[in-house]
């Protein structure tokens, strides 16, 4: 958290800043890996993050809008795992089960994007996410189809695993 606030500093300190508008796409501090405990929990991890509202908080002040990124991915660990499961939220591998992939994170479950109650379970979790710590948006990472479990199906039939991001 320091380091990243020191960062966020040394940013604003330089000037960059100044010629920036919310237009022009600058004095924006992207938080990528490492700010979740468990991946699909969309929690902060308090080992890294011992005050993520004092982190978001101090960026803002600095002039910089604060974005986290996330992935459509639930490791099995997760305590949003039983959930999606339980509620069928997860992409489906050839047994009918939610299928598990591997990334570069470890192993996760797919949100089914074609599952109009999963994007909405995952997108009010991103909402609370967001108005908790005071963020300004997120950066969506690693929905490649290329992670698509083998002989996979959605709530929505997809003619190729490629229309997975286009969702």
């Amino acid at each position: 958290q320091e380091g990243i606030e020191a960062f966020g500093d040394r940013i604003a300190g330089s000037g960059f800043l100044e010629g920036c508008s919310a237009l022009a796409g600058c004095g924006q501090m992207v938080i990528h890996h490492g700010w979740a405990g468990v991946e699909g929990d969309l929690v902060f991890n308090t080992t890294n993050f011992p005050d993520p509202v004092a982190l978001v908080q101090h960026l803002r002040q600095v002039g910089l809008r604060v974005l986290l990124s996330v992935h459509p991915f639930v490791d099995p660990k997760a305590q949003a795992a039983a959930e999606g499961i339980a509620s069928g939220y997860f992409v489906k591998g050839p047994d009918g089960r939610p299928g598990l992939v591997d990334w570069w994170r470890g192993q996760g479950y797919m949100i089914d994007v074609t599952n109009h109650r999963a994007v909405e379970w995952f997108s009010d979790r991103l909402n609370t996410l967001k108005s908790t710590y005071g963020l300004d948006s997120f950066v969506f990472d690693g929905g490649e189809s290329g992670f698509m479990p083998d002989g996979f199906s959605t709530s929505a039939p997809l003619h190729t695993a490629a229309e997975y991001t286009g969702n």
